[in-house]
């Protein structure tokens, strides 16, 4: 049985199911924290900035780009709904160590491309690395994420170039881009493509943010399963820490983006081969020319810096795909959920359940 200090205090089932079979997830049997690039959604008093050089709020086209935790577990239902959704090229950044240690190829789907760019090739998973780390964000979470998506920034370049590439040459090709959990490389990814698309700090804070919920389902399979390792057992705070998905980690990580590399363009330019040219036509390939905005702005009239707490009338997006409205029932404060939800260690997720 677990420790009482590893007991969570699990949100409302129902609020969970509501919100992971609303836009922006996607139900994809067997897959979790699936979601779509294109469906924006951000706290009240916040308006989004018009292009500098089409004096237009962004519209992010949508069925474009996906992001998830990984498919190993992916099921026929699970195969033809990726069908549907259009989807003919996954990206895999998990290193080659990590698939073969855990068993978690991604299985065959016809029509379906498999590119593998790992982030890193490099073995994380020696027993003293992991508790070193695992100490590490134990005595300082902000910094022990600052160091391990700095890491990432440094390391992505190849991979992130790659799945660049591919949007800047195949537009009308819908991709899904995954890790193990979808939350750190893919979720570095996702911030880096929305920076670079004109999304405000605080909607891409609060889409890694909706991780909280992405990984909900599996959360308690993971105390049970991870309460058997001594490990993190004897570690548990730094352990949860390492998995969680706050806001004010990523608001943190864009500004380290820009304090080390000037704006996402400059990362691009630094970190891949692709020119000003190639970074304007990704931009093309996935924003919608046009005056009407998907990034609604919020009826209220305060406009702020980044804040690190969303307002009691936090956002998710409607059915219709260019409106964004509050909906009170989203509950604030989800960082705080998640520092008793997520479980770090991603790697094990599908191990821990099956």
């Amino acid at each position: 049985m677990p420790s009482d200090s590893a007991k969570l205090d699990l949100p409302d089932s129902h609020l969970v199911r509501r919100i992971l079979t609303s836009p922006p997830f996607h139900t994809v049997d067997g897959v979790i924290n699936f979601r779509d690039f294109g469906i924006p959604s951000f706290p009240s008093g916040y308006v989004p900035r018009a292009n500098e050089k089409s004096g237009e709020v962004p519209r992010i086209r949508r069925g474009v780009l996906f992001r998830s935790g990984e498919p190993a577990r992916l099921t026929e239902k699970g195969k033809a709904t990726l069908k549907e959704l259009g989807i003919t090229t996954i990206f895999d950044l998990r290193s080659e160590v990590e698939i073969r240690k855990y068993k978690s190829s991604t299985p065959d789907i016809e029509g379906v491309h498999f590119v593998h760019v790992p982030v890193s090739d490099s073995d994380e998973y020696d027993p003293m690395a992991l508790a070193a780390r695992v100490s590490r964000f134990a005595k300082d979470e902000k910094n022990a994420f600052s160091s391990l998506y700095t890491g990432i920034l440094e390391n992505g370049g190849p991979a992130y170039e790659a799945i660049l590439k591919h949007v800047r040459d195949k537009p009308g090709e819908p991709i899904l881009v995954h890790c193990t959990a979808g939350k750190d490389r893919t979720g570095i990814f996702a911030a880096i493509v929305q920076l670079l698309l004109g999304v405000p700090d605080a909607a891409i804070a609060y889409d890694y943010h909706l991780t909280t919920y992405g990984l909900a389902p599996v959360l308690p399979a993971l105390v049970q399963r991870f309460q058997k390792e001594s490990i993190y057992r004897d570690n548990w705070e730094g352990f949860r820490n390492m998995g969680s998905a706050k806001q004010e980690t990523m608001l943190a990580t864009l500004e380290l983006i820009r304090s080390k590399y000037g704006s996402a363009e400059g990362y691009i330019k630094a970190r891949t081969s692709l020119t000003d040219a190639d970074i304007e036509r990704v931009r093309q390939n996935l924003l919608l020319a046009s005056n009407s905005s998907a990034l609604s702005t919020p009826t209220s009239s305060s406009s702020s810096s980044a804040s690190l707490t969303l307002s009691s009338e936090s956002l998710s997006v409607s059915q219709d795909k260019d409106v964004i409205h509050r909906n009170p029932e989203v509950p604030t404060g989800l960082s705080s959920w998640f520092s008793y939800y997520v479980l770090g260690m991603f790697k094990w997720i599908w191990r821990a359940l099956f």
